[in-house]
């Protein structure tokens, strides 16, 4: 992606406190400080004069290019999606990479939440990136490390191991290698692990909705239970209970039937 052009919007009321500072310590014989503004607004646009980004901070300074904002709100507008919104306490840096500090908050909708306590954004490349993160995705709860955000593609990834919980009626533990989220599916990979209700599932692939109510094990999968092993192609876990397709076999332990 191009660097977008930059425009600066300061408020005049913090024009007018920048001016009364400056003034009050000329007065005092003070070698001013540098100025901080209140009310910025920094807009961002792709080649094609179209808005990419808007940020709002409560105060701050630019100085030969370097930003340094607090209270920071930022909008990414959606094309046909919702609008990505990113708030921190703290944003430094320049145009190009900034970084965002103090326990960052990004949210697209009402199902997807994502935390962390630093998040790099790349404006160059359009992307996120965090060392550690937080995912909430309606009733799925998790976490994960090495984080990257697709900006324009919505696509969010967490690699380096994940884990987290669906909330149901019998809580579900889930765990891999890597996660993304993008239009609607959370999708798992790499030696997926699914715990629940004393049942433990092993398989490639894990697949959910936001409600949790729609999850689906793929890719050859495994099953541990109280009294049985189970191996399909893919079993599914909704409202209905649990159905399994594709070379099925259950082995039914009996040992504490006959007593052999």
């Amino acid at each position: 992606m191009s660097r977008p052009k930059i425009f600066l919007v300061i408020s005049l009321l913090g024009c007018g406190l920048a001016v009364f500072f400056l003034l009050s310590h000329r007065e005092a014989g003070v070698e001013p400080s540098p100025t901080v503004v209140a009310g910025i607004v920094l807009y961002g646009y792709t080649d094609d004069g179209e808005i990419s980004w808007v940020t709002e901070a409560e105060e701050g300074r630019i100085e030969e290019g370097a930003e340094e904002l607090t209270g920071v709100t930022i909008r990414f507008p959606g094309d046909e999606e919702e609008d990505l919104l990113i708030s921190a306490p703290a944003l430094t840096g320049r145009s190009g990479l900034r970084r965002l500090t103090g326990g960052v908050r990004v949210e697209l909708g009402d199902e997807l939440r994502l935390m962390a306590d630093t998040i790099v954004w790349n404006d160059d490349t359009d992307t996120l990136s965090s060392p550690h993160i937080e995912l909430v995705y309606g009733k799925i709860e998790g976490r994960g490390e090495r984080f990257n955000y697709d900006i324009a593609g919505r696509l969010a990834v967490l690699e380096g191991g994940v884990s987290g919980t669906i909330s149901r009626e019998e809580p579900i533990s889930i765990r891999g290698e890597r996660a993304e989220e993008s239009e609607g599916r959370l999708v798992i990979e790499g030696d997926v692990v699914v715990e629940s209700d004393g049942k433990t599932y092993r398989c490639p692939r894990l697949e959910a909705d936001g409600s949790g109510e729609d999850i689906i094990l793929s890719g050859g999968v495994t099953g541990s239970l109280s009294d049985a092993r189970l191996s399909a192609d893919t079993i599914r876990i909704d409202q209905d209970g649990i159905s399994v397709s594709g070379s099925v076999v259950l082995d039914i332990d009996l040992k504490g039937e006959n007593g052999a």
